[in-house]
């Protein structure tokens, strides 16, 4: 969900990579027409652009940045192209207690009963962050199949709160695992997002049961996968895609290996990781990018940030 996602998806084919898109849609003006609107020309640009793009390896969604940045005539509008399309729809939502306050003041209903209204949820939607959403807005989301993305580092730098998500997968929710923006979570580090999630809300909750390592990998692989549209992966099976990932667990923090599971959740290291394959071309391998020059790369991010911060 970032501006100039055609940048990205040219980055995410070189680098042999699968990724779900989307141009966000913002809007203040009420009297804005959706059909001359630049932010929704791009979206729709994009989609047709990109969606299928590799083999499929890029997907394009439909994005509304969130409650408090859009109106309702072109969140209905997009709802409405979205579903034209069978495209996924992929918001932020209820992330902080002003944010759903404000909007119960504002229109009489929560953010996810507002964005239901407006069709955000007819087809494949999934949510970011869900931090304050009440117990009828988790009925709600489980009843149209809305995939929670539980970002729990930024939600943390960010002073937002943290999300209720072993309630959440009580009443049956689908909960994936989610890192934000680098703005907000600063390395991106899946591995450590697992074991971030697996520690919080056993020390919230105080109750050290909640969240096994099982339902922690489930959020982090197939759960994503299935939020993306991505049935034939998120999983070691046979008939799925050969999207995979290997550890080292040749290290002292990984000895003894009695129980692998515990080990990647409670143990692994980012570092740990030493091979990537995307539909079975390894990408990554003991240190070494296939696909990625990765000093031109870190030499090109160090010029643009100088010549950003001056």
């Amino acid at each position: 969900m970032y501006m100039s996602p055609g940048y990205t998806a040219r980055a995410v084919l070189d680098a042999g990579m699968k990724a779900n898109l989307c141009r966000p849609l913002q809007s203040f003006d009420p009297e804005e027409d959706p059909m001359t609107c630049r932010r929704m020309e791009e979206m729709l640009a994009l989609f047709d652009q990109w969606n299928g793009a590799g083999e499929g390896r890029i997907k394009t969604d439909f994005s509304i940045h969130a409650e408090y940045t859009c109106t309702e005539r072109m969140v209905r509008a997009a709802a409405e192209e979205a579903h034209k399309r069978s495209a996924g729809m992929h918001i932020h939502l209820s992330e902080t207690a002003a944010e759903q306050q404000n909007c119960v003041e504002k229109y009489g209903l929560t953010p996810a009963r507002w964005f239901d209204k407006l069709g955000a949820f007819d087809g494949r939607a999934y949510a970011a962050h869900c931090v304050w959403l009440t117990e009828e807005d988790w009925a709600l989301l489980r009843d149209r199949g809305v995939v929670v993305v539980h970002c729990p580092e930024s939600n943390l730098k960010l002073g937002s709160g943290v999300a209720d998500v072993p309630a959440m997968i009580d009443q049956g929710l689908t909960v994936a695992l989610g890192t934000d923006g680098a703005a907000s979570n600063n390395n991106l580090n899946m591995i450590e997002e697992m074991h971030l999630v697996s520690l919080l809300h056993k020390g919230v909750h105080r109750e050290p049961t909640l969240l096994s390592p099982r339902q922690v990998l489930a959020m982090a692989t197939v759960n994503g996968a299935r939020l993306q549209g991505r049935p034939d992966t998120g999983a070691l099976a046979v008939g799925y895609k050969a999207d995979v990932i290997a550890i080292d667990t040749d290290r002292p923090h990984l000895t003894p290996n009695t129980d692998p599971l515990s080990n990647l959740v409670y143990s692994a290291q980012g570092g740990d990781v030493c091979l990537t394959m995307v539909d079975g071309r390894i990408l990554y391998e003991n240190g070494e990018f296939t696909t990625l020059d990765r000093d031109r790369i870190l030499f090109e991010a160090g010029k643009a940030a100088k010549r950003l911060l001056g």
